[in-house]
């Protein structure tokens, strides 16, 4: 099924879609690929697509105003410096990278695959350290990565950590569930290596069994490319 899959990603990220190389897009086979960032999602697996709506990046407009992830234009940390140069002004892309939800009458299930770009020192930093803040943010107490669950072969296929928790927000009492998973160093534009990590968040009124498996399953369907896809004449900077 991999060495299926990884086929797929090849052929996405070499033709390409409109727009901005880190807008990314969503094919008829349900695989969703990103250029810039080297992200591919298969939504296929394990039946997903059939119980979630997925929000293409490019048809923002079909989806409902309240889930849209928010179109950004300009600068991201490319070189990973931890700074912004004028020199790395992307055109558009998304916060979150990519977006699934599903409607159950008046209720709502929210999945958010969110690359991000991890520059300057905290490049150094561990994969759980990343992922303890991640939680603080969450939770906004301080967490032990004492209970963590480690995911590894079973479900991701980069080193990864596992947790859920209840929280607090205007809709009221939510569960979620985070992955963070660490891409490791890129190669990006100019000869320029990046780390990138990947934050996959369920939110949901109530955590269900189903919801765990299809968290799990999205996780598996995630590969990370070591390199970007070599940029076209537009998106040369």
């Amino acid at each position: 099924m991999y060495r299926g899959l990884a086929l797929i990603v090849l052929a996405t990220l070499a033709t390409g879609c409109a727009g901005s190389r880190y807008l990314g897009s969503v094919g008829r086979s349900g695989v969703y690929s990103n250029r810039g960032y080297g992200l591919t999602v298969d939504t296929s697996t394990a039946g997903l697509s059939s119980r979630f709506m997925v929000i293409d990046p490019q048809d923002l407009e079909s989806a409902p105003p309240d889930l849209r992830p928010r179109l950004e234009k300009g600068l991201l940390d490319i070189n990973g410096d931890g700074r912004l140069n004028l020199g790395e002004d992307v055109g558009r892309f998304t916060i979150p990278t990519f977006r699934m939800y599903q409607r159950v009458g008046e209720q709502t299930v929210r999945v958010d695959v969110d690359l991000r770009i991890i520059g300057g020192d905290d490049a150094k930093l561990t994969l759980n350290k990343l992922f303890e803040r991640e939680l603080e943010k969450l939770a906004s107490v301080k967490t032990s990565t004492r209970a963590l669950t480690v995911v590894r072969d079973q479900f991701a296929r980069n080193p990864a950590f596992t947790e859920e928790l209840s929280v607090s927000s205007p809709e009221g009492p939510r569960d979620v569930r985070l992955t963070l998973m660490d891409g490791g160093y890129f190669a990006a534009e100019e000869g320029g290596f990046r780390r990138q990590v990947v934050r996959v968040l369920m939110v949901a009124p109530a955590l269900s069994q189903q919801l765990r498996a299809d968290h799990q399953a999205l996780v598996s369907g995630i590969i990370l490319a070591r390199a970007g896809a070599a940029p076209t004449a537009k998106e040369r900077w």
